[in-house]
């Protein structure tokens, strides 16, 4: 049951219109994924391609490929700039999720058509992957698979019969809440159209979840729910989706895209009426604003909310539209605001993906890539990363259009990259943060791949802190074409699951499509660590004699970008790395900025005592040993670091508790390559050994 509260119409001067429509979402049921009986898990999914000529959403894609072809022919590759990359992503470990059979028989994940793929990972290391139509679970740290039945069908969250459809799954991890969400469609027909809002009651998937149920046809106008997306706020769940008329074509089908803003809070704590509101009829300048994505935060849940949108149908286009709603649920001045902003580089829609089955002559054969719209993306700060699927007009070939949108309140712009491969059609990509700090903006994007020569698979891609982009690392090569709709057409994506591990943030998880040796798609699991943070440190080192005022501080910028600037700010004045007329027991600091604006802030207490000659590694060169004698006037940690000439952490050596008086660092050198390194030990953020160390050949 649903109640509807009030609704209000509100207009903009600006061409911006929306509609408001208040709910209370009522609970349906408290789910216990233990309870799960697979039974037959009968389903039936259409298989058929769109008509040639047909009126519907994919009948008009299958025309707009014609022309992406005939505008954006195959072209030879072109050949390869030179150019700065980055590191290519490391893959840690990866798996296919499988089933598991009361006989003891296994089989690989598989689902409707297409996958669908979505994942969440908690700090706690629960990973949960949803496909078409069920959703398993897997404890990465033990190494077990969760659920009694190893998955839980859609039918079972929804609390519902095997006389509907359930589709579109999507999965999120609110690391503030440490809880899951987990939301997915019902039926495509007004009169039965609903979405299912799931919230867990605890970290543990196994235990009951608070299912919720939102009308599809929200506004009893004749419409179904279509293409969801899902992001959180501190307080609150966004959902948007596109509301579809039925039975009409594609050209006046489609009724606009709405959000949902839900009280996250009541869902999981299981109250009987969940608190929402309906965003509706969003235009700008009269024209609906298409598959608005909720951007979520970088490192978890954003203080603000953001929605992206283009013209996902266009053949070539360089507008795209921010949406951004003021106000929290319970405000009732709360407003949407809708901008348009041109990219400096144009996207368009990707042609299809091209297998071994693929009439090459025929641009409507091959692995379905939908539209333009934005699928993925991220907030940091007051930029915007985000992916889309695009054509790469230097080949005709499908690639990512990856958007780096800045000032989303103020004065607005995108810089655009197409990021295309000279033999692979790449498509379906999502994108996650994978700094520390809030200065650094690299990232990994995920994404599937195809081409004649290559059964389609799982790759990603690096992009560093100076907007360098790793060379593609394939995740999972495919073991055979997809093929499970009769004749060269078949389907791919609709989407690719991605999450960083908020707690260990250079971790990242995936989980993308690939084909299977009996032609089925499967659902590959990939594990990934970004080559590099970048994380910018400092330290301080003294010399000279502090007891009679003539201390000297010397700062080192470690990490980051080089070149570094320097700001003492204890003491004042000083605008470089030495900072002079030091006394015993002052207390130093220095502001280090390296290339890319990161900061960082160093302190250190002085020693009352002269500092004495700096200590020496001896020998150097070396081969296979280092030796370091160091004094410390007390008992303190040590840190052992070696970098490379450009301050880059190459490892880090030791980190310890020393003894006061007189101590011997000494360390084999077996996983350092021949060449020059500066070996730094710290106290307490003080550095009291850097030099150069050179490693020979033995």
């Amino acid at each position: 049951m649903v109640k509807q509260l009030f609704l209000s119409i509100l207009m903009f001067f600006s061409g911006v219109t929306f509609a408001q429509t208040q709910f209370l979402i009522e609970k349906i049921a408290e789910v216990d994924p233990k309870s799960y009986d697979p039974g037959f898990e009968a389903r039936i999914d259409n298989l058929e391609a769109p008509v040639p000529g047909g009126e519907s959403y994919r009948g008009f894609l299958r025309e707009q490929k014609v022309k992406v072809r005939e505008m954006f022919p195959l072209q030879p590759a072109a050949p390869i700039q030179n150019k700065t990359q980055s590191m290519e992503p490391g893959l840690l470990q990866g798996f296919v999720p499988a089933r598991r059979f009361p006989a003891g028989n296994t089989l690989p994940l598989t689902g409707g058509i297409p996958n669908d793929n979505t994942l969440a990972i908690s700090n706690d290391g629960i990973l949960l992957i949803a496909i078409n139509s069920v959703v398993w679970a897997y404890d990465t740290k033990n190494d077990s698979v969760l659920f009694p039945n190893t998955v839980v069908a859609l039918q079972t969250f929804a609390d519902g019969s095997a006389n509907h459809s359930y589709y579109d799954p999507k999965l999120y991890y609110d690391e503030d809440a440490d809880r899951f969400i987990l939301t997915f469609l019902r039926d495509n027909r007004p009169n039965t159209s609903q979405v299912i809002m799931c919230f867990s009651s605890s970290n543990n998937p196994t235990d009951p979840w608070n299912a919720y149920v939102i009308p599809g046809n929200p506004l009893n106008n004749n419409r179904w729910t279509d293409f969801p997306a899902l992001a959180t706020t501190k307080d609150e769940v966004f959902y948007t989706a596109n509301l579809i008329i039925p039975d009409v074509s594609w050209q006046v089908g489609f009724d606009g895209s709405v959000i949902w803003q839900l009280d996250k809070f009541a869902g999981y704590a299981g109250n009987a009426t969940l608190p929402s509101k309906l965003w509706s009829d969003v235009r700008h300048n009269g024209r609906f604003t298409r598959n608005l994505f909720p951007v979520p935060g970088a490192a978890g849940d954003a203080e603000d909310i953001f929605f992206l949108s283009n013209r996902n149908f266009d053949l070539q286009n360089d507008t795209f539209f921010v949406a951004h709603i003021t106000g929290k649920l319970d405000d009732p001045n709360a407003a949407l605001e809708v901008k348009a902003v041109v990219a400096d580089v144009p996207y368009g829609l990707a042609p299809n993906g091209r297998q071994a089955n693929t009439v090459l002559t025929d641009p409507t054969s091959g692995l379905d890539i939908n539209d333009a719209r934005v699928l993925g993306g991220f907030l940091l700060d007051d930029q915007i990363q985000f992916t889309s699927t695009a054509v790469n007009p230097a080949t005709g070939l499908a690639a990512i259009y990856h958007g780096v949108l800045n000032d989303p309140k103020g004065n607005t712009s995108i810089d655009g990259t197409i990021l295309g491969d000279p033999t692979l059609d790449i498509a379906y990509p999502n994108i996650v943060w994978t700094g520390i700090d809030k200065c650094q903006k690299q990232a990994m994007i995920g994404f599937n791949y195809t081409s004649p020569n290559d059964f389609a698979g799982v790759a990603a891609i690096f992009y560093d802190n100076q907007g360098n982009y790793s060379n593609l690392k394939r995740l999972k090569e495919g073991e055979n074409i997809i093929n499970r709709i009769p004749g060269t057409y078949d389907r791919w994506g609709d989407y690719f699951g991605l999450q960083r591990v908020f707690n260990d943030p250079r971790k990242v998880f995936a989980a993308g499509m690939f084909g299977l040796q009996n032609n089925l798609s499967g659902t590959f699991v990939a594990e990934l660590i970004s080559p590099d943070t970048m994380l910018l440190e400092g330290a301080i080192a003294f010399t000279g004699n502090p007891a009679f005022c003539q201390g000297v501080a010397t700062a080192t910028g470690i990490g980051g970008v080089p070149p570094y600037t320097y700001e003492w700010l204890s003491p004042l004045g000083s605008t470089n790395e030495i900072a002079s007329g030091i006394c015993s027991n002052d207390k130093v600091s220095v502001r280090i900025t390296d290339a890319t604006g990161c900061e960082t802030i160093v302190s250190a207490d002085v020693l009352p005592a002269a500092i004495a000659a700096p200590p020496l590694a001896y020998p150097s060169p070396f081969v296979n040993q280092v030796a370091v004698q160091f004094e410390l006037p007390r008992d303190q940690e040590i840190v052992a670091r070696i970098y490379t000439l450009q301050g880059q952490l190459v490892d880090e050596v030791i980190r310890k508790s020393a003894k006061a008086g007189l101590n011997e660092l000494t360390f084999f050198t077996e996983p350092l390559s021949s060449g020059t390194y500066v070996l730094v030990i710290s106290v307490e953020n003080r550095e009291i050994f850097s030099q150069k160390i050179i490693k020979q050949d033995p």
